[in-house]
């Protein structure tokens, strides 16, 4: 109560401490939720640390795209591997075939007329397992023709029923590949890249018109990947001789370039941008890394002003503790009074910060993914609130308890503590001085970095950017349409000229 009356008393230095104090862990939840978030990719999966994208390692680099026959092949051939399963990407357009009438059209959730299906074979479901609500995981895929979806997406392909309801009934992709539901799964509550929701089987197609992309083993970069899981007992360096040896004998390198197979942990894939496919989404580990420093930057920041501003009231304190050890209180009562005053700042800055946390995000939409939100139900997200807690009381209550705490009675209440607080207090002193240092280099830094935003907004690049419209045809249509449309779209009112490209200039 003594502490509550005080921190009353003295409004102006606590609503800045608080606000400090504040900003300063609200800062921490937020960039800890986002980077948490990040790192939390693909971590529940079983054996995790034993899962591996393979990828065609050269002289020249190293490519995750995989010839067909590949996975395949290993999984006869070779003894490095418990599972191996090979993933085919495509987009397509669903139609749903409905009763009294000829079939209903599907649109993807983007938008688009088009969305993504993944080609698989049982061996995915060894390697990244499911919750099933109906269906086999051991015969799911293994027939033609066959399709396994996820929850979600099965209620908006067939709209009512129950999972065994919508066991057996036909979904047409791409116009003319008619498949036959046979399993259904829960969605994934935890972060993954691997979110998806149409798994058809992967001897679909050998058995459609679809064969011509199998048995190639010159095609590489078909949006096939092949991910393994390791044997007990084998390490990556033993699977890695094993299969580069293999993959040598089938196919038959560049002269003077030499090739091997190498794997990707499947910690690596979300961060590792180099390698690039249609499904992950890749995060920045030294960027994450970096924010991470940076919140613990701005917490300690916070602390130090608050030890400043605890420090600085020293004229107003000297005398009170110099009475209250008179009155027989020791050091270390008032260590825990002075200590007991942070926290109440603290809990009271914390309990700010979760409330602010979710509008917070929500303004910061564009910046970070949509997932990150406050869990406050997550123990982890508790035990960081906790640390937070903890650590922010000691950095900015022990050293100004300490230091109230060691005046002496006599030289107290003749009013000379606060010359002794100054004279020897050479951290408080540095803590000072190093406040204003970080302080202007924030400023210079946040300077430099407006004018080199505004220099890229408005140098002059040598054409008028907003004059120049970008138009995405489907990747699948012959050159020969393509070269139709562009004198069609030139002789259009107000277009100068046209120009056929591959992809996008960079």
């Amino acid at each position: 109560l003594f502490a509550i009356r005080r921190l009353g008393r003295h409004q102006l230095t606590t609503g800045i401490n608080l606000l400090g104090l504040t900003f300063g862990i609200l800062s921490c939840i937020v960039i800890y939720l986002y980077v948490a978030f990040e790192f939390s990719y693909d971590k529940f999966h079983t054996d995790a640390d034993r899962i591996y994208r393979l990828m065609v390692s050269t002289s020249r680099g190293n490519d995750v795209w995989m010839p067909e026959p590949l996975g395949s092949a290993l999984r006869r051939e070779t003894t490095s591997y418990s599972a191996v399963t090979t993933l085919f990407t495509d987009d397509t357009k669903v139609l749903i075939p409905v009763a009294g009438q000829h079939v209903r059209f599907i649109p993807a959730i983007s938008g688009d007329q088009k969305y993504h299906i993944t080609f698989a074979d049982t061996d995915y479901l060894k390697i990244f397992h499911y919750q099933w609500l109906a269906g086999n995981p051991e015969t799911a895929l293994q027939q033609p023709f066959s399709v396994v979806l996820t929850e979600s997406e099965a209620k908006r392909y067939f709209q009512h029923g129950t999972p065994e309801d919508w066991m057996g009934r036909s979904v047409i992709y791409e116009d003319s590949l008619t498949v036959s539901v046979t399993g259904i799964v829960k969605d994934r509550t935890r972060n993954t890249d691997f979110g998806f929701k149409d798994l058809i089987s992967y001897s679909t197609l050998e058995s459609s018109f679809l064969k011509s992309y199998t048995g190639n083993w010159s095609m590489s970069g078909s949006n096939i990947n092949v991910y393994v899981k390791l044997a007990p007992g084998i390490t990556v360096a033993q699977a890695e001789q094993q299969s580069s040896a293999f993959y040598r004998r089938q196919t038959k390198p560049t002269p003077g370039v030499k090739a091997g197979l190498s794997l990707q942990p499947l910690s690596d894939v979300h961060f590792n941008a180099a390698y690039s496919d249609t499904y992950s989404r890749h995060a920045h580990k030294p960027t994450l890394l970096a924010l991470a420093g940076i919140a613990l930057f701005i917490l300690i920041i916070a602390a130090i002003n608050f030890i400043n501003l605890s420090t600085a009231q020293s004229i107003l304190r000297a005398k009170e503790v110099g009475i209250r050890k008179v009155m027989g209180s020791s050091a270390g009562g008032i260590v825990r009074q002075f200590l007991i005053e942070t926290s109440i700042i603290v809990v009271a800055a914390m309990a700010l910060a979760l409330l602010l946390a979710d509008p917070v995000i929500a303004a910061l939409r564009g910046f970070i993914p949509e997932g990150v939100r406050l869990h406050i139900t997550d123990l982890n997200t508790w035990l960081f609130i906790g640390a937070t807690m903890l650590a922010t009381c000691l950095l900015a209550g022990w050293y100004p308890a300490r230091a109230l705490s060691s005046f002496l009675p006599v030289i107290s209440l003749k009013g000379q503590g606060v010359r002794q607080l100054n004279s020897k207090s050479y951290l408080r002193k540095g803590l000072i001085v190093f406040q204003f240092t970080v302080s202007l280099l924030f400023i210079i830094g946040t300077i430099m970095i407006g004018r080199q935003i505004s220099f890229m907004l408005n140098t002059d690049l040598g054409f008028n950017k907003d004059a120049i419209v970008t138009i995405d045809l489907p990747g699948d249509q012959p050159n020969n349409k393509k070269e139709v449309l562009a004198p069609e779209i030139r002789n259009l009112a107000g277009v100068r000229q046209v120009s056929l490209n591959t992809a996008d200039p960079q």
